[in-house]
């Protein structure tokens, strides 16, 4: 029994060893076909991998070859447009040549045509230059001699012999040789006599350069203009001490002008004597200036003659003498100078030089109302001398003075005159050339009251108002 165990355990033994040897090699024998399996796997793989690479290397080489056939081709189309460029260029430098030379040729073709143009043009107008010279040194003189015997008959021709001479002067100058001196006091004569004309006429812009140049020139007459053109434009005296009345007195002095142009010496006496009357680059002086107006108003100038009488009416210059005032102003009002009219009004309304009589200074502020039209302060002296109410004239105004009174009154206010409102007033408290209405009264007093009238003031103290509210005399 025992060995029988033993063999039977031998024998599980052995079939034991054996199945493990099977399974062994089973084993072993799959590995060796996983092996064999993975190797064969690995094999078609890498002739996987092979067949790849080598269509990749295809594939690449013909791209390569596709490139470079392309780029060959490129460089080719580069060259054949680089050769039709050059040709081109080339082309385009042979025409751009022959269009220069042909416009170097038509340039120096025009430039001999324009040199020969110039030439005969130069040859004309040296031509004209000279036969411009011989007329102007012809008829020039003579169309300024019968200007002065005949003034403004030889305007347009003196106009256009300006005009020649600057021509001449402009055009002379390409001519040095020809000598246009001879015509310069001609250019000066012309220079003054229409500078004269556009100055009297307002043309200022005209006449100021030419009066300038003339004056400069040595033109007395034109020198006495200008000055005056100065008196009426101070801003434009040049800043230097007595520079205005330096120059007049230097046109002055002009032997011309002391014995021919009375005219002139007068229009030059006036702007010295408002030079001193107001101090214009020197200091004041009405004494100086009263004895210039004096000179002038011996020369019979209405204007001075009526300023003489103005400064014998307030002093000016001149000691106060009524009875002068009124002989000089009658001078100038005589030649229907305003100011001189305005002063004798103002003679008779005021009793200077002579017996106040209102009926002489109405006469004489209606001849200043048709000369002036508009004077406010002659209507307003009218209505004054009408009514008498401050019984000054020691007259008994009618009905028809008041109604006369009233209309140059309201012509007086609406023309600014706010001293007429105390006419006004009066005719309304006295109900004459109007109906009687104590309001208005007031009003007009008041307006007057308000613009300094002392009057006034005393008119509107005799006023009060009732229990109505109405206003009436105390």
């Amino acid at each position: 029994e025992r060995r029988r165990k033993a063999e039977e355990e031998e024998r599980l033994r052995k079939e034991e060893e054996e199945r493990k040897r099977k399974e062994e090699e089973e084993r072993k024998r799959r590995e060796e076909e996983e092996r064999l399996r993975k190797e064969e796997e690995e094999r078609k793989r890498k002739e996987e991998e092979e067949r790849k690479r080598r269509e990749e290397e295809e594939r690449l080489r013909k791209e390569e070859e596709e490139r470079l056939r392309k780029e060959e081709e490129e460089r080719k189309r580069r060259e054949e447009e680089e050769r039709k460029r050059k040709e081109e260029e080339e082309r385009l430098r042979k025409e751009e040549e022959e269009r220069l030379r042909k416009e170097e040729e038509e340039r120096k073709r025009k430039e001999e045509e324009e040199r020969k143009r110039k030439a005969a043009e130069l040859a004309k107008c040296r031509k004209d230059v000279e036969d411009m010279h011989k007329d102007l040194l012809a008829n020039g003189p003579k169309v300024v001699a019968k200007e002065r015997k005949e003034p403004g008959s030889q305007r347009s021709i003196l106009e256009a012999t300006l005009d020649k001479l600057n021509s001449l002067y402009t055009k002379g100058k390409e001519f040095p040789d020809i000598d246009t001196s001879d015509t310069h006091n001609l250019l000066v004569d012309i220079e003054e006599i229409l500078g004269i004309m556009y100055y009297t006429e307002g043309a200022n812009k005209l006449a100021l350069p030419l009066l300038r140049d003339a004056s400069k020139e040595g033109r007395a007459k034109a020198g006495v203009y200008l000055s005056e053109w100065y008196l009426r434009n101070r801003n434009e005296i040049p800043d230097e001490p007595e520079y205005l009345k330096k120059f007049v007195v230097t046109a002055l002095s002009s032997p011309d002008i002391k014995k021919k142009d009375v005219d002139v010496r007068i229009k030059g006496l006036k702007v010295l004597a408002k030079i001193y009357r107001d101090g214009i680059g020197i200091k004041k002086d009405k004494a100086e200036a009263f004895q210039y107006y004096m000179q002038c108003a011996e020369m019979n100038d209405a204007d001075a003659i009526a300023i003489v009488g103005h400064c014998y009416m307030y002093g000016e210059g001149v000691k106060k003498d009524g009875k002068l005032a009124l002989e000089w102003s009658m001078k100038a009002a005589e030649q229907n100078n305003e100011m001189g009219i305005r002063d004798v009004a103002l003679c008779y309304d005021f009793g200077i030089g002579t017996k106040r009589d209102a009926s002489k200074a109405i006469e004489w502020y209606e001849r200043l109302v048709d000369l002036v039209h508009k004077d406010r302060f002659a209507f307003y002296r009218v209505a004054v001398c009408l009514t008498d109410p401050d019984r000054e004239y020691k007259i008994k105004p009618t009905d028809e003075m008041y109604e006369r009174a009233v209309m140059c009154a309201q012509q007086a206010v609406q023309d600014g005159e706010e001293n007429a409102n105390y006419i006004l007033g009066y005719c309304y408290m006295l109900g004459k050339g109007v109906p009687k209405d104590y309001e208005l009264a007031v009003t007009h007093f008041t307006k007057a009251a308000n613009a300094g009238n002392t009057k006034a003031k005393e008119k509107l103290a005799g006023f009060s108002k009732n229990g109505l509210g109405k206003y009436v005399l105390k």
